[in-house]
């Protein structure tokens, strides 16, 4: 029986381009050359300061290590050092100033509406005092007024004792009527001191009369009481 299966037919190789070929040798060789030319050239210049300055096996290196070992203990002292000045010192002291501030505001308003109480109180003394004032005006312009009547009174008491001729008490009264004067004189001088004036003149009038004509002495008496009456009214 025939075998009809199929045979691989072989493949004759490819003849390989000797200018790939060469390519492929030149840049192997290239890569060669500065593997080796890296080698010669070594470390650079800043790996060279990195290694003096900072590793274990130069002295310089050894010497920055302890010294930076040196600076970062000192900077985390330092940074210590000033935690535990805000929160010993400054903190307390801050919050001091807070409550000082706070205290003196208070205080500040404090003082505020104690100068406002005593500008009432004096004010309140001053309407006092003029309450006090007027008082004491009202009840010495009646006491005035009191002594103005009680002089009318005793100078009507020598109108009818000259009615009835009887000089002595007429004079008796008209001297008590005028020593009443002296006690008001100070009164009534504050309100009208030409009325005083008047007054004292026609006493004087009333006694001369008294003694040398009793018609002229009751027409004094009469003049008196009138400035009495018109003195009386002004008064109230």
């Amino acid at each position: 029986m025939t075998d009809h299966s199929t045979t691989p037919i072989p493949q004759e190789p490819i003849p390989e381009d000797p200018d790939s070929s060469s390519q492929r040798e030149e840049s192997a060789a290239s890569a060669q050359e500065r593997a080796k030319a890296s080698e010669l050239k070594g470390p650079s210049g800043s790996q060279k300061a990195a290694y003096t300055l900072f590793s274990r096996e130069t002295r310089t290196g050894r010497f920055f290590r302890g010294l930076l070992r040196i600076l970062a203990l000192v900077v985390g002292l330092t940074a210590l050092g000033a935690l535990a000045v805000y929160i010993l010192l400054y903190r307390p002291v801050d919050q001091q100033l807070r409550e000082t501030r706070l205290q003196a505001t208070q205080t500040a308003g404090q003082l505020e509406q104690a100068q406002q109480d005593l500008v009432r109180a004096q004010q309140s003394v001053n309407d006092s005092q003029t309450q006090e004032q007027d008082a004491q005006s009202r009840l010495d312009l009646e006491l005035t007024r009191i002594g103005v009547l009680r002089m009318a009174n005793t100078v009507t008491m020598a109108r009818l004792a000259l009615a009835k001729n009887d000089k002595a008490a007429a004079a008796a009264a008209l001297g008590d009527a005028q020593a009443q004067l002296k006690k008001i004189q100070p009164q009534l001088e504050k309100l009208d001191p030409t009325q005083v004036s008047t007054l004292q003149a026609l006493f004087t009038l009333s006694k001369t009369d008294l003694d040398r004509d009793f018609k002229l002495a009751n027409q004094d008496l009469d003049r008196l009481m009138s400035e009495l009456e018109r003195l009386d009214q002004n008064l109230k």
